[in-house]
């Protein structure tokens, strides 16, 4: 017995009944699978509340996230039954791209979460409800449930005896996590990068920079001889005609060279986000946000021709978090830029250790937080 079992009454309800039920099912076996089937329920409810209620329609990219920060779908749940939400989706997140050991009250508050928010969708929109209340002691349950008929405990592999079927749910855990990796998959198509190669993405901001295009023509003079990365460059308006002259004077062929994509601007920005393992870029404020959100490992070099060097301490906050490295402008050197790329696309471990630690000092509420705090003002 489980605490969503009475959902599954409801036909309506059994793509995310389902999942609410191997969820809790699983939570002495799996924490990770156990949020991660948490989340995924909560998506299929909040996909479902779409497609039934007129009010709400759909954003233009139905992730979950632009889905629940539609004005009308946030208006509809209110703003405590949000944050509720919010966490199991930031909770998902972190079991689905690992990094951080997760706990069993994590586990539990997600479940907690989750069967207050299909209590919410049962009571708006269910044909016969029946109201319930979350009962903690039947996770404490599942213990036994998971006993030999000796009373035993239950091993590995001998979990075909218990009223859960561990492969089914491990595979069902797999299934989830590539579903949730698939937008990567997706912008690295679109960006063609090979399977198997490490994507860098370079840029200097609209205009460009000259010292960043011309340390990234030995970084391609480097790599190019190998083939085994793949690099989207922008040039800026200025580097239109600056950065082929350096990769003649380098030897680089670069016309239709299948390991570089070389633009003036980069206009699909988020895709090359998605697809890339390494960026070199500047340190403006919206920059670095944007890397933390994505969560990708950098090379910051900060423009010194700026109000008070404030790039410098800017690439410094992701330094020290252990999620960029930092190459300042006066030490910049093609070869300098080389060392540090060749270590870390030949490190795939810190690469992701990077964007892990990026991804752990992201800010993706700022807006709301901060209008939360200016009606607060307001309303003083």
């Amino acid at each position: 017995m489980t605490n969503f079992d009475h959902f599954l009454t409801d036909p309506q309800f059994t793509s995310f009944a389902e999942a609410a039920v191997a969820a809790e099912k699983i939570l002495q076996i799996d924490l990770t699978a156990c949020i991660l089937n948490c989340r995924r329920a909560m998506e299929c409810g909040v996909k479902w509340m779409y497609s039934v209620d007129n009010a709400l329609v759909k954003p233009w990219q139905d992730t979950l996230v632009n889905l629940m920060n539609d004005g009308e779908f946030r208006e509809i749940v209110g703003k405590d039954l949000w944050k509720r939400m919010d966490h199991i989706r930031r909770m998902g997140n972190a079991a689905a791209h690992g990094g951080k050991a997760l706990t069993q009250a994590q586990a539990e508050l997600c479940l907690e979460n989750l069967y207050i928010f299909l209590d919410f969708v049962a009571y708006c929109y269910g044909t016969d409800y029946q109201e319930g209340q979350f009962d903690r002691v039947l996770l404490q349950k599942k213990q036994a449930s998971f006993s030999s008929p000796s009373g035993g405990a239950v091993e590995r592999g001998e979990t075909e005896r218990a009223d859960v079927d561990l492969d089914a749910l491990i595979a069902e855990n797999q299934a989830l996590k590539a579903e949730l990796t698939a937008r990567r998959e997706e912008a690295r198509r679109l960006c063609k990068v090979p399977e198997g190669k490490v994507c860098i993405l370079s840029f200097g901001g609209s205009l460009g920079a000259q010292r960043v295009n011309e340390a990234v023509a030995d970084v391609m003079a480097w790599h190019i001889k190998e083939g085994k990365l793949h690099h989207i460059h922008a040039t800026g308006q200025y580097g239109v005609e600056l950065l082929p002259r350096l990769l003649q004077d380098r030897k680089v062929p670069y016309s239709d060279n299948p390991c570089l994509d070389i633009r003036e601007y980069i206009d699909d920005m988020p895709a090359c986000l998605a697809a890339a393992d390494l960026v070199i870029c500047r340190a403006g404020a919206s920059t670095l946000s944007e890397l933390a959100a994505a969560g990708r490992a950098s090379i910051l070099i900060p423009s010194p021709n700026v109000a008070e060097n404030h790039q410098y301490h800017n690439a410094m906050v992701l330094q020290n978090a252990g999620a960029a490295v930092v190459l300042q402008e006066k030490e910049l050197t093609g070869e300098a830029l080389v060392k540090l790329v060749k270590e870390l696309t030949q490190d795939p471990a810190r690469l992701r250790r990077l964007g892990e630690n990026a991804k752990k000092i992201a800010a993706p509420r700022a807006v709301e937080e901060i209008a939360d705090q200016l009606l607060a003002l307001v309303q003083k």
